[in-house]
């Protein structure tokens, strides 16, 4: 026996110890969670899909259970959007969901586009103060001391329209006037610290906050957006997702119609080790239609090397029986390409599994593979890859090693700053 092994079964020891008192002493039911343990022993957590093909690539695959996820962004940007489609995801997975509602308006028409169940939401309004329907989610995620572990996902919607107990007190002593800087940005700041704290998230429960824009009173002119809840939000969440609507990106029909918009998003923070942060996206959301999720997939199989593109014509590599692959037909536009998709759905399908592939290709290739001027580069080589190969099944994705360690870039200031 090894003296590792000796020095840890010793150790098991003492944290059996440990745990039973904690038990005993918190009156814990049996089969829960022991407090301390070994790090082999944790459960491996798991990506659920936001039910959005551009950001589930941006993030490796979903957001990961366990964590905060801070969605903010421009107004008309699609947060509540996006929560309804993580929602429609986390409930297909089996999970029931909760939605905290601060606004004055409920979300219907989000969660209809999105196909949420609304049988397995539990909606909960703002009647108080912010610190009172923590309180009430607390309860219902909370067996006791214990997360209960068929809640998968919570979702505050939104952190800036929360109002703390001392304004709501003040207010109703002295109406609308008197000064409460920096009360929303203490109440904020306690939320976090008390669900990190009380481990309400410890049964693999995400939490979504949707968050607003503000300008920053302290700053000179120009004044930078910030988000609401303070510096809190900065450190507190794992991801951070930036949504933004331009004006250019709104889609029109034949008629100039506006149907619809394009949102850019940049992953502003992502401390999950599922995927690199700062990754960048975008995607459609057509009015009374929701997420245009071809769309999403095109784009990213296009970076994948299954759909070519060719002077505006557009066709997908479909593997055949014999291990070789064949070409669909050409089609002229991106719209018309996406038209004849949606039209094809068994050719839809095939796409959509390509993109499967090729995810889990990059997830388990760890930092092998790295996005770098329009195509993939094998970092163990330093060679182009085309990915494409290893989804068709053409090749045998090669072994990964152990560790990889990124490119340092020994380039010039200048050509840095001229690459940003």
């Amino acid at each position: 026996m090894s003296d590792l092994t000796e020095k840890m079964d010793r150790i098991r020891k003492v944290v059996a110890g440990v745990n039973s008192a904690w038990a005993k002493e918190n009156k814990v039911p049996p089969g829960t969670p022991d407090r301390c343990r070994i790090a082999t022993d944790l459960p491996p957590q798991r990506l659920i899909s936001m039910h959005n093909p551009a950001v589930d690539r941006a993030l490796g695959g979903g957001m990961l259970q366990g964590t905060i996820l801070n969605v903010t962004g421009q107004k008309g940007a699609g947060k509540t959007t996006l929560a309804a489609d993580a929602v429609a995801s986390c409930q297909a997975e089996g999970y029931l969901t909760v939605w905290y509602q601060t606004e004055t308006d409920i979300p219907y028409e989000a969660w209809r586009l999105a196909g949420v169940d609304q049988k397995g939401l539990l909606y909960l309004d703002a009647r108080g103060y912010g610190e009172d329907g923590l309180n009430l989610i607390k309860e219902i995620v909370m067996d006791g001391k214990t997360p209960r572990p068929e809640i998968g996902l919570i979702v505050i919607d939104s952190i800036a329209a929360m109002s703390p107990a001392a304004e709501m007190h003040q207010q109703e002593e002295k109406g609308f006037e008197g000064n409460t800087v920096g009360r929303h940005a203490a109440m904020t700041s306690k939320v976090l610290r008390v669900i990190c704290g009380c481990g309400m998230l410890n049964g693999g429960a995400t939490l979504l906050c949707i968050n607003h824009k503000h300008a920053q009173i302290s700053s000179s002119t120009p004044m930078p957006d910030v988000d609401s809840g303070g510096r809190a939000m900065g450190y507190y969440p794992k991801i951070s997702l930036d949504l933004k609507a331009p004006k250019s990106g709104l889609i029109q029909d034949k008629n100039g119609t506006v149907v619809g918009h394009t949102v850019s998003f940049q992953v502003a923070k992502n401390n999950t080790g599922t995927a690199r942060p700062y990754a960048t996206g975008s995607y459609r959301v057509i009015y009374k239609v929701g997420l245009d999720k071809v769309f999403s997939l095109v784009d990213e199989g296009l970076d994948y090397g299954v759909v070519l593109e060719s002077a505006a014509r557009y066709q997908i590599r479909v593997r055949v029986d014999d291990g070789s692959y064949t070409l669909s037909p050409k089609v002229h536009g991106r719209d018309s390409f996406e038209a004849a998709l949606k039209a094809d759905p068994a050719l839809l399908d095939k796409l959509g599994m390509y993109i499967v592939v090729g995810r889990s290709i990059l997830r388990d290739g760890g930092a092998r593979y790295i996005f770098m001027n329009g195509q993939y580069v094998d970092q163990a080589t330093g060679e182009c890859v085309d990915l494409a190969d290893y989804i068709l099944g053409l090749k045998v994705p090669p072994p990964i090693p152990e560790q990889i360690a990124p490119p340092i870039s020994a380039a010039p200031a200048a050509e840095l700053a001229a690459a940003a």
